[in-house]
């Protein structure tokens, strides 16, 4: 496993496996991220398949730990005290089609106060594009 990193880029699985891994809860509603599987029986390979993509990330120890700095980001974004929603909507990908919708991003920037936080807060950012 690497050592604390500044930033990190997940997919929508791999940030939906670790808040899992870690009994984070679940993600704000703007960020649109849900379980990944449909059927109980597809569980076990989609973790196993996560794991093994975020260990070859460096994110994940052999022994299945999660990297404390991603593990407190994710907590922070699926529990915050404080948070901002963004939304960003660029342009139309068919200008010419009538009503044709633009792509989305969605973000989150959130904050959670504690011990490990220090006196101003510890901040997250995530986002997630639709």
């Amino acid at each position: 496993m690497e050592p604390a990193p500044n930033a990190v880029e997940l997919t929508v699985d791999h940030a939906w496996f670790i808040a899992e891994t870690i009994g984070a809860g679940s993600f704000p509603w703007v960020l649109a991220i849900t379980c990944p599987y449909r059927d109980a029986a597809e569980r076990n390979a989609f973790l196993d398949r996560q794991k093994a993509e975020l260990t070859q990330m460096g994110l994940v120890s052999e022994g299945g730990l999660i990297n404390p700095a991603v593990a407190e980001w994710i907590k922070v974004v699926c529990f915050p005290e404080r948070w901002l929603d963004l939304r960003y909507v660029g342009p139309a990908k068919d200008a010419g089609a009538a009503g044709g919708a633009g792509e989305l991003l969605r973000g989150i920037v959130a904050q959670r106060a504690g011990p490990a936080a220090g006196r101003r807060g510890r901040w997250s950012r995530c986002a997630a594009r639709s």
